[in-house]
């Protein structure tokens, strides 16, 4: 290849990697997936439990089998995102357990004698119902099916989220999607979060003509699908909303809208995102499939502040129950 073509070849690279990277955001999620009721801002649904017989005791189980395949060093783990520095197998128990040490001084009944007893003790902190997992995840919408994925690229640990530092941090291993009754799959769960997007030109793939008119546009109740007109009525209204409550009851909240006809995708910021997360103990890696995502309007006005989700785009049927057309 002379060297004209080489620069060409190098400049639609660079262009590529460019347009590409534009339509694409990383971000740095924490999810609490230990328990089934949630912690936080993360409600996590388990779905799937496997072969829960190895286990004393199915709690934290998705946490057991992490640390399960570390001792039996399956995982490289590394104590932070620069994943330079390994973890040595002699420094692992000290991730999963506090150990304190404690004196008991005892006399023997026949001879007196005093007799010096040390006990050992430990504490879990990992896994237990605080353990934290952030995921960095590149998000990007497919040119093709026009539905939003992500890829997991890492997990950092935390004993919990008041911790900086993690525990340690693995890499995500790259690997095919499996469905969810692969026998490999060890661990699922369903994971509903309010997550920021901030990349502009991802919002407006997601606020495409063709990306709406690809996905089904559902109400927020998943009752009814609905029509562009009045989707781009909720859209347009509550941008800038005013709400009161009765004491103690927000679902009797009294709206009043303020227009805003020049709505923009920039204008939201924040999407309740629901994403299955599985777990595959072949490969001790996740991986995650988008079910829908909601966009939402943040009240600033009054109390309690809260979000509020406007409609579902759907990416997979699972999500919905029986629909009506509007």
């Amino acid at each position: 290849m002379n060297s004209s073509k080489m620069f060409m070849f190098l400049l639609i690279i660079f262009f590529f990697k460019r347009v590409v990277l534009a339509q694409s955001e990383m971000t740095s999620w924490n999810y609490h997936l230990e328990s089934e009721n949630g912690v936080g801002a993360t409600e996590s649904i388990i779905l799937k439990i496997l072969n829960p017989s190895q286990f004393k005791n199915i709690d934290y189980l998705l946490g057991k089998t992490i640390r399960k395949n570390i001792e039996l060093e399956e995982i490289d783990i590394y104590k932070n995102k620069n994943f330079k520095s390994t973890i040595s197998a002699k420094m692992v128990s000290k991730l999963f357990y506090d150990v304190s040490f404690d004196t008991i001084i005892v006399y023997d009944t026949n001879t007196y004698k005093k007799i010096v007893k040390k006990r050992t003790h430990q504490q879990p902190k990992y896994p237990t119902v605080e353990s934290m997992y952030q995921f960095t995840q590149n998000w990007s919408i497919d040119a093709q099916s026009q539905q939003l994925q992500n890829s997991i690229l890492d997990i950092s640990v935390f004993q919990s989220s008041k911790e900086k530092e993690p525990l340690f941090c693995f890499i995500n291993e790259k690997k095919t999607r499996l469905p969810l009754n692969d026998p490999s799959i060890v661990w699922a769960a369903s994971i509903s979060s309010f997550s920021d997007l901030k990349n502009t030109d991802l919002k407006k793939k997601i606020f495409s003509k063709k990306h709406l008119q690809k996905n089904k546009i559902v109400s927020i109740q998943k009752d009814k699908i609905l029509t562009k007109s009045t989707m781009l009525e909720l859209l347009e209204a509550p941008i800038d909303t005013i709400v009161t409550f009765e004491p103690d009851i927000i679902d009797n909240g009294t709206e009043t809208y303020v227009k805003r006809a020049n709505w923009k995708p920039e204008h939201i910021s924040t999407f309740l995102i629901v994403q299955n997360i599985y777990f595959n103990i072949e490969t001790n890696s996740f991986y995650s499939k988008v079910l829908a995502i909601a966009p939402t309007v943040k009240n600033t006005k009054g109390s309690p502040k809260y979000r509020k989700p406007l409609f579902w785009i759907v990416y997979d049927e699972i999500f919905l129950p029986p629909l009506k057309r509007e």
